[in-house]
C-alpha cells in the first residue's frame, strides 16, 4: 500500500467514532470496487435515520481495452462525498475464502491510490477510510460459508498457519482455474449497500437498517439528506421536509 494512502486508513471502530461525533450533520459512504464499476451507498447515522441509500454505480471508462480511472470518475466521487457531507468511508475488502488478498483486493487498492493521488481533498485525516471484510455479506445463490474457510486462529505472535502450509506432493497434474480468484458481486450498488448495512448494524447496538434502491437510474444527487428529517418510533415512520 502506498505510504500516502496508509495515512488515511483506520479501523472500523474509529470510523464509527467519527460518525458518532458528527451524526447530526454528516453521512457515511460505502464503496465497492469491481472490474467494471464502483458501487456506492450512503447512510445517515442510525440515531437519525434507518435507511441505507443505494446509489447509481459509476462505470469505468475503457480505452484501448484498459479501464481507466480518470479525473471525471474522481470528480464524481468527490462531488458526491461533498454534497452529502461524508465524514468517512467504508470500503469493501474482497478477501479470498482463506483470508488472502487476491486480484479483487488489488483493484480496490488501485482505485484508492488513484483517488489519493488525483485529489488531496478526498481522503484526509478528518475523513479517513476503513476496509470491511465482505465475505459475510449474503449473496444470491451462493453459500456464504463457502466464502470464508475455517481458518485456524493465529498463534501468540499473530502469525497465520495458512501461510506455512506446503502443497502436498503429487504425480497428478494440478489445474487451477482463473475463476478461483474471482469474487462474486452484483451488477449495481447492492453489495455496497449490504456492506454499509452490515457495518452500521455491527457497530451500533440495536440498529436495523433498510436499503432503499435507486432502481430508476436517477443520479445520486436526487437524495438530499440535508433536507430530510425522519422520525421512527418503532410503529410508524414519518419523513418530513426540512426546507
Amino acid at each position: 500500500m502506498a505510504t500516502n494512502l496508509a495515512r488515511f486508513l483506520t479501523g472500523p471502530s474509529r470510523v464509527a467514532g467519527i460518525f458518532d461525533w458528527k451524526k447530526y450533520r454528516s453521512a457515511i459512504m460505502s464503496v465497492e470496487v469491481t472490474s467494471d464499476r464502483i458501487g456506492i451507498a450512503i447512510a445517515r447515522h442510525p440515531d437519525t435515520s434507518s435507511t441505507v441509500h443505494k446509489m447509481e454505480p459509476i462505470r469505468f471508462k475503457e480505452m484501448l481495452g484498459v479501464r481507466k480511472i480518470d479525473k471525471d470518475i474522481v470528480s464524481k466521487l468527490e462531488s458526491m462525498a461533498n454534497e452529502h457531507n461524508v465524514c468517512a468511508f467504508v470500503v469493501g475488502w474482497p478477501l479470498q475464502p482463506d483470508g488472502r488478498m487476491g486480484a479483487p483486493c488489488g483493484k480496490v487498492l488501485h482505485l484508492l491510490d488513484e483517488l489519493a493521488a488525483k485529489s488531496d481533498k478526498f481522503f484526509t485525516k478528518d475523513r479517513p477510510f476503513t476496509l470491511w471484510d465482505d465475505r459475510d455479506i449474503p449473496r444470491e445463490n451462493i453459500d456464504v460459508s463457502s466464502m470464508k474457510l475455517n481458518v485456524p486462529p493465529p498463534d501468540e505472535w499473530g502469525r497465520s498457519v495458512m501461510f506455512s502450509r506446503v502443497r502436498p506432493r503429487s504425480d497428478e497434474p494440478i489445474y487451477l482455474s482463473r475463476e478461483l480468484g474471482n469474487h462474486p458481486t452484483s451488477e449495481d450498488s447492492s453489495m455496497a449497500a449490504e456492506i454499509l448495512e452490515m457495518f452500521i448494524e455491527k457497530n451500533y447496538d440495536g440498529a436495523e437498517m433498510d436499503i432503499v434502491g435507486n432502481d430508476n437510474g436517477a443520479d445520486a444527487s436526487c437524495y438530499s439528506f440535508e433536507h430530510i428529517g425522519e422520525y421512527d418510533n418503532g410503529n410508524a415512520r414519518v419523513q418530513v421536509s426540512m426546507s
